[in-house]
């Protein structure tokens, strides 16, 4: 049944009635279509124009206009009109707003009753709009007992509406006035959510802010903490040490607790002969320097300062062009060195350097390695002094004594050699079961005569170094013994004097399991870098990857959940489409990271198999075409092939499926993508040509690298793993692949399979 509208009917001659059956006829044509196309429209315009278009034209009335209260201003304003006052689209001609009371409109809106004025002319209330008419039917639109508007009709003919038109228009303004209290709801409830969300957002901006702070005070409490510790590690190193080259390489690991310090040495100045040493020097490039005198390197800057200084190639050429530095070693890409100051007085550096990377160090590493030095100072003059009293308390013990008591009771390789010529002159029992010789076969030849030493480059620095400081210490070299074993050693000797005859003390230390052993740790801490840095980037992935396909379907799923009935149909479609494309999203990069975990375990296995390459190439092509939505669409070409195909199927559809969805993913919507498959001899080409964004030539040697993307495709989702899986497919099989890509202008990828019993020497 059809709401009751209230009515107030003032007219000058009594209202007609129409005659019935067409009338209504009209009213229920005119209320079945507007409540049939209501149910789509989503704004109070769309509802307002969508009656004066559908409601008014078929009750063939030749004015309407439709009001809404402007309850802020107290009038009602003109929303939508049909008639002279709607020139064109929804354009209204000299829109006027009406005082609510004023009028018969405002009349209307302030009583809640539909008015019907058979003559205007006896109607003092009546307002000229456009135009002087003589009849006018007034009804408001009410929801829940306020009046949101009001539809006004007038006629030039006198006394021209009736009942009837007043139980059409009440009607339809009842319908109008549901829809619009459902609208302005449905948008109060929106900004209500919007206002939320940006709550939320401002929250979590706050919450991050907190975070940071709170992470910049724990790295710096964890420096400070780092760096205590160290200053304690270095006073404690003084007393643990046994002698100055066990410091240096104590004071090199703790500093390499603070900052990268594979590149490290320490130097000193001689202060009686102006020479610079280097008693500690571990370099991935340069071997350690002699003594020096006179030079104007990067150690001898900091010496004349007393300053740290961090210079990377620009700051040495500035050097370089003042006169302050000259070039000696390798270049450095960054190098880092701080004075040892005691008193005052600067009689050493430590030094840091990297010979590739210019961010090594910043000034945060140059304070700390500026602080650290001046306890590294002290605990090495400390540690000089006591070396300094030892040395000269042994010089006081006669030799003779010494020499005895060590070859019976030291384990490790001691021999005796004339400075003059180099003869052994002596050796102990260790020399004679680790070289393998015989005392006949050693005494009276050179090393150089037994072929010892493996370089004998080596032998002669060592030779050097001894002759101009008198003694060496931890000199490392690669010694042959008789049978042909290579021995890694630790040699110490000095030169004593015997009988007033100059004679080389040597020592050395077997150090080649400890060196197995630092290799393996060093392969083990790369093994281990390289998980870590995989397992950040799994992280990274799964976190960035995964947030948006989650997202998107649990806002999908909720707007289901709550709305499933009131939704159209289309709508409700788009919802679940959404939900299945970010599901197969979701899964296809599972897939990938699964797959990608086979192949790091070494579990991904190759099964041949025959199997039709040809038709499997064209169901992978149609998958893709369904799983890309035809976002491109894929040509398939397909040459006439020798035979039954010879593989794992499994790994062919990784390549394939991997390499059209990247083709699809960085092409522009609509550009083709080709697919071609042939053969050469035993080898079947599978060939996969996009006009996408292309690979920058810079970051081509990195593609096969996991979870490496190029630059311009990271505001497209992806893994980073696709290539890696097909690289590792494509070896499996014993096939090869080629990229060929020109940044914007698209890539090509071939790949060659052996698959065929014709025989072929190698793959193209």
């Amino acid at each position: 049944m059809l709401p009751e509208i209230p009515i107030a009917a003032v007219a000058t001659t009594p209202a007609r009635r129409a005659p019935g059956t067409g009338l209504k006829d009209e009213r229920l044509a005119a209320l079945n279509d507007f409540a049939t196309s209501l149910s789509s429209l989503q704004t109070e315009d769309d509802i307002l124009w969508e009656l004066t278009r559908r409601c008014i034209t078929t009750l063939g009335f030749e004015d309407c206009v439709i009001y809404l209260v402007d309850e802020t201003r107290g009038v009602l304003v003109q929303k939508a009109a049909f008639g002279p006052k709607n020139p064109r689209g929804r354009e209204i001609a000299s829109p006027i707003a009406i005082p609510i009371g004023k009028g018969i409109v405002g009349s209307v809106a302030a009583t809640g009753r539909t008015e019907i004025v058979a003559d205007t002319r006896l109607d003092p209330r009546y307002l000229v709009d456009d135009q002087v008419r003589l009849s006018e039917i007034s009804v408001p639109i009410i929801a829940e007992g306020k009046v949101l508007g009001v539809i006004d009709s007038e006629h030039s003919q006198a006394g021209f509406f009736c009942e009837d038109h007043i139980t059409i228009l009440g009607s339809i303004a009842s319908i109008c006035a549901n829809k619009l209290a459902r609208t302005r709801t449905e948008a109060r409830l929106r900004e209500l959510n919007q206002d939320l969300e940006r709550r939320i957002a401002e929250r979590t901006t706050e919450l991050v802010a907190a975070n940071e702070r709170l992470q910049s005070e724990v790295t710096e409490r964890i420096r400070a903490e780092k760096i205590q510790r160290a200053l304690f590690e270095i006073s404690e190193a003084a007393h643990a040490a046994e002698d100055l080259p066990r410091l240096y390489e104590r004071i090199h690991q703790i500093i390499g607790t603070l900052m990268p310090a594979q590149n490290f040495y320490i130097a000193l100045l001689n202060d009686e002969s102006g020479e610079v040493i280097f008693p500690y020097h571990r370099d991935a490039i340069d071997p350690p320097p002699p003594p020096r005198k006179g030079r104007r390197g990067m150690t001898e800057y900091v010496l004349r300062t007393g300053r740290a200084s961090l210079a990377n190639l620009r700051e040495i050429q500035r050097l370089k062009d003042s006169g302050e530095y000259v070039q000696s070693g390798h270049p450095s890409a960054i190098w880092l060195g701080a004075p040892l100051t005691v008193g005052g007085r600067t009689f050493g550096v430590i030094a840091v350097q990297d010979h590739h990377d210019d961010k090594a160090f910043g000034e945060e590493e140059k304070r700390i390695l500026s602080f650290v030095a001046g306890q590294t100072a002290v605990t090495i003059e400390r540690k000089r002094s006591e070396a300094e009293i030892r040395a000269r308390t042994e010089r006081l013990r006669e030799s003779e004594e010494r020499f005895s008591k060590a070859f019976r009771a030291i384990p490790a390789t001691i021999s005796l050699a004339r400075a003059t010529d180099g003869r052994l002159i002596e050796v102990n029992e260790a020399f004679l079961r680790n070289s393998d010789y015989s005392r006949a076969e050693v005494l009276g030849r050179t090393t150089s005569e037994l072929g010892i030493w493996v370089d004998p480059r080596r032998r002669e620095e060592f030779l050097c170094r001894l002759k101009s400081e008198g003694f060496v210490h931890g000199f490392e070299a690669t010694l042959r013994t008789k049978t042909g074993r290579h021995e890694i050693v630790l040699i110490s000797a000095e030169l004593i004097e015997i009988d007033r005859e100059p004679v080389i003390l040597a020592l050395a230390l077997a150090i080649t399991e400890r060196k197995r052993a630092e290799e393996e740790m060093l392969r083990s801490l790369a093994r281990e870098r390289e998980l870590s840095r995989m397992k950040s980037a799994f992280v990274s992935l799964v976190s960035h990857e995964f947030r948006t396909p989650l997202g998107v379907i649990h806002s999908s799923a909720e707007i289901l959940e709550r709305y499933l009935d009131r939704l159209p149909s289309a709508e409700r479609d788009e919802h679940l489409q959404a939900i299945q494309s970010h599901a197969w999203r979701m899964a296809s990069l599972l897939e990938e990271v699964l797959v990608f975990g086979r192949v790091e375990a070494g579990k991904l296995e190759c099964r041949p198999a025959a199997f039709d390459l040809a038709e499997s190439c064209r169901r992978w092509t149609q998958e893709m075409m369904r799983a890309t939505e035809s976002r491109c669409p894929i040509q398939l070409t397909i040459d006439p092939l020798p035979g039954t195909a010879t593989g794992d199927p499994d790994l062919v559809r990784h390549i394939v499926t991997n390499l059209l969805s990247n083709a699809v993913k960085y092409s522009t919507a609509g550009e083709p993508v080709e697919f071609d498959v042939g053969h050469q001899q035993r080898f079947a080409t599978l060939r996969i040509r996009d006009r996408g964004l292309g690979i920058p030539e810079a970051e081509r040697p990195r593609l096969f690298n996991a979870f490496h993307r190029a630059s311009n495709v990271r505001h497209l989702p992806g893994s980073g793993l696709g290539l890696v899986v097909i690289k590792h497919c494509v070896d499996l099989q014993a096939g090869s692949i080629h990229v060929d890509s020109t940044e914007g202008v698209g890539t090509t990828v071939t790949v060659h399979l052996p698959m065929f019993s014709t025989l072929s020497a190698s793959p193209p």
